[in-house]
């Protein structure tokens, strides 16, 4: 991403497995030696062998240590609704949300 003046505000990768799924995706939200250089985000997915996103963490990283950020986890029904969602923000908080669907 760069701004107008063409300085770039952040830099983003993503992988991607072979039935074109997010694995990974990296943000540095500036070049080393920026405002906040150094530090980067990694969100990483995880998906059941039909391809449903089942987990999703997003870190900080600074280089010198990990973060957890926010983890979600989902169990899904064999139709692929979600009966239950698991967060986790920053690893001192985690909440599950129940759902029921019509089947």
């Amino acid at each position: 991403m760069i701004d107008g003046t063409g300085a770039t505000l952040a830099r983003l990768q993503y992988t991607y497995d072979a039935l074109g799924n997010r694995l990974t995706a990296t943000r540095s939200p500036r070049p080393s030696g920026g405002l906040v250089g150094g530090t980067w985000e990694d969100q990483a997915s995880a998906y059941d062998a039909l391809s449903r996103l089942v987990s999703c963490d997003i870190e900080h990283q600074d280089g010198v240590s990990t973060t957890l950020l926010r983890g979600d986890d989902w169990d899904l029904d064999l139709l692929g609704n979600w009966r239950a969602r698991v967060m986790a923000a920053g690893g001192a908080s985690t909440v599950t949300e129940a759902h029921e669907t019509d089947a």
